[in-house]
């Protein structure tokens, strides 16, 4: 776009579009309405409220940011195409009731005079900054997060970012504009003017002591180049002609006097109305002093000669304003915050604690996100992750198994290339996972399949359906039996006895195991926990009629048995008394104690830490989704989360997580 003076190129920031009232139509509208619907879809699937189709090669959230980019940049194009088919409508209706009047069909003209929109400003600014700022979120993660960002995707990332920065201070500038200095009038001495008139009219409020004052002619238009996939159209503008003054008006004054001569040029009249382009006339009213400036444009009804001119009512009342002392406004603004804050904290206390913790969620979130990395090589759904005897982690993703020593060493175990080749049959999910030595586990499958691993080889102990005849959900092991339990119950299975179901517990979803001290096994069925030691079968603890479910149990280093429930964490004595609860209301599906904390990865809720009995969530906004299906810490300290959709993250020191936690 370029702009240009008498002839001569200027800066395009000269001046602002005002094309776009009337420019759209229904082709806008149907360009608009794909890139709704598809961002709008993008969003939801990508923040968990609705499924994904097809493969995720990214994080949920990531995935997420673009639809958001796409819904915003189309809803402003709809924006204006309705703005636009509007604005339309009413010159149509307007040429109709006066087609002797071009002025009054042009625009829909005050014949006392024109008040500034300083809301237009900051409104479109804030549109900007929010379309650029969801555009940087997957450029970011590309760059820094994904492991796969290069040296020149960095520096893109960080130029976006830039841009963002920039849009967000400027959109700042001009809302604290807009609320410094309010409505500016404009009131007109005639109605309409004409080329090689005086040009007279009054600002109010007055309250500057100089001002510097610009008329201009401009024209606008929409260019159109090249055919077919290379047809590309670009806004195009024209600076004719311009002049300047700067005025100092008299205090006293209710409206600072404003003279200009047009040029009797017959061609250069304002139309206002796109088809195809646009010209007009504008005053631009700039005031410069300490802290914030002001600035205001006017557009202006010069129409041809030829035509009666309206009869200019009596001139509304001028607006009124006091003189603006230097940075009251500035210092003001933080002081009145404060004051209401102040308010709000003796009437409302409790809703600013809210906002206040929401607040640092927010920013513990973005802390997060930067300390995190995303592991990349792993399948999004992340089921369950395994800390090693020998401090690497296992992690079972819907499709895969692999073990990590660091966030850069990483060993595939099997994925489905490698299923197929030994089994030779079709790959199903896998769902839970068991790790019994350095370099020994079990594997649940999603349709009752179990499989053995070690020291590099393969062995499958059931087949889908047989006899085993729903999902894994749960594996443990106990002396000389391993156990799996899921939809279908509790089986176990021996070197020589092979699968065979164990009896002796009521019927229902067995959600979690976990191996006791002295060779018993507690068994989680429902919302009730089962002690089986022998043979026998007792009961241990009832967790009441809110809990539908145990996802995860896990042992303290005091004894203590933490229970992940439907209806948040328990803690339990080692004979079942419930010493306190925890997160209620939010399902718990993953629980790992570690040091004096308690990590909770909850299934939509994020992650949470625990201390004491205070508890925090750790993760809003940083984990795809929310689902958290696993927590381990390597031994080296290192960090590990995984999500279901969301794909492995990597952090490489628990602290950098809890630093502010102390």
């Amino acid at each position: 776009m370029e702009t240009l003076e008498n002839g001569r190129a200027t800066p395009v920031w000269a001046f602002e579009s005002r094309i776009h009232r009337t420019a759209y139509g229904g082709s806008a509208m149907l360009l608009a309405l794909p890139f709704v619907a598809f961002g709008g879809y993008l969003s939801l699937a990508g923040f968990g409220y609705l499924p994904l189709l097809g493969t995720a090669h990214a994080p949920l959230w990531v995935i997420g940011a673009v639809g958001v980019t796409f819904a915003l940049a189309g809803a402003i194009l709809l924006g204006y195409a309705v703005r636009g088919l509007s604005a339309r409508r009413r010159v149509a209706e307007l040429q109709r009731r006066h087609a002797a009047q071009p002025w009054l069909r042009d625009y829909p003209w005050d014949p006392q005079g024109i008040e500034d929109q300083p809301a237009g400003g900051w409104v479109r600014l804030l549109g900007l900054t929010a379309v650029v700022a969801a555009l940087a979120v997957p450029f970011n993660w590309w760059a820094f997060a994904s492991g796969e960002g290069t040296w020149m995707v960095r520096i893109a990332a960080a130029g976006m970012d830039l841009v963002v920065l920039v849009s967000a201070l400027a959109f700042l500038y001009r809302l604290a504009a807009a609320l410094k200095f309010g409505r500016s009038r404009l009131s007109f001495s005639r109605f309409p003017f004409s080329p090689g008139d005086v040009l007279s009219v009054g600002l109010s409020p007055n309250r500057f002591p100089n001002l510097d004052v610009t008329l201009r002619f401009v024209e606008e238009w929409f260019e159109t180049r090249g055919h077919g996939r290379h047809r590309r159209v670009t806004l195009r503008s024209a600076q004719r002609w311009q002049a300047r003054q700067r005025i100092s008006p008299h205090r006293r004054d209710p409206e600072v006097a404003i003279r200009f001569q047009l040029p009797d040029n017959a061609s250069w009249t304002t139309r206002l109305t796109a088809d195809p382009g646009i010209a007009y006339w504008e005053l631009l009213v700039e005031a410069q002093g300490p802290g914030i400036d002001y600035r205001a444009r006017f557009p202006l009804p010069v129409y041809p000669r030829g035509h009666d001119r309206v009869a200019v009512p009596r001139r509304a009342r001028p607006l009124s304003g006091r003189r603006l002392a230097a940075y009251r406004f500035e210092l003001g603004l933080p002081l009145a915050v404060a004051a209401l804050l102040g308010l709000a904290w003796y009437y409302a206390p409790q809703t600013l604690l809210r906002a206040g913790a929401a607040a640092a969620t927010v920013w513990d979130g973005a802390r997060l996100w930067m300390a995190l990395e995303a592991v990349p090589g792993v399948y999004p759904d992340v089921m369950r992750l395994s800390t090693g005897p020998d401090g690497r982690v296992w992690v079972l993703s819907k499709y895969g198994l692999t073990r990590h020593a660091s966030g850069d060493e990483q060993e595939v175990l099997l994925d489905r290339r490698r299923y197929r080749a030994q089994f030779g049959d079709k790959f199903n999910a896998w769902s839970t996972l068991y790790v019994d030595g350095i370099d020994q586990a079990w594997i649940g499958g999603w349709y009752g399949e179990l499989f053995r691993y070690a020291n590099g080889s393969w062995w499958r102990l059931s087949e889908r359906g047989a006899p085993l005849a729903g999902r894994i959900r749960t594996i443990a092991r106990r002396q000389d039996a391993v156990y799996m339990g899921g939809a279908d119950g509790l089986w176990r299975w021996r070197p020589v006895h092979g699968l065979d179901r164990v009896e002796g517990l009521p019927p229902g979803n067995v959600g979690a195991l976990l191996a006791m001290a002295d060779g018993g096994l507690l068994v989680a069925v429902g919302g009730d926990i089962f002690r089986y030691a022998g043979d026998r079968v007792e009961p241990l603890a009832t967790l009441g009629p809110g809990t539908r479910s145990i996802d995860a149990m896990r042992w303290t280093a005091s004894g203590r048995l933490l229970v992940g429930t439907s209806d948040g964490l328990v803690e339990l004595s080692p004979g079942g008394e419930v010493l306190r609860r925890g997160l209620q209301g939010i399902r718990i599906a993953a629980v790992e104690p570690h040091a004096d904390r308690i990590w909770a990865g909850t299934w939509g809720d994020g992650l949470y830490l625990g201390k004491g009995t205070s508890w925090r969530r750790v993760a809003a906004g940083a984990l795809s989704g929310d689902r958290v299906s696993g927590f381990a810490v390597d031994a080296q300290g290192g960090t590990w989360i995984g999500l279901y959709g969301g794909g492995l993250l990597h952090a490489d020191s628990v602290e950098r997580l809890t630093a502010d936690d102390d």
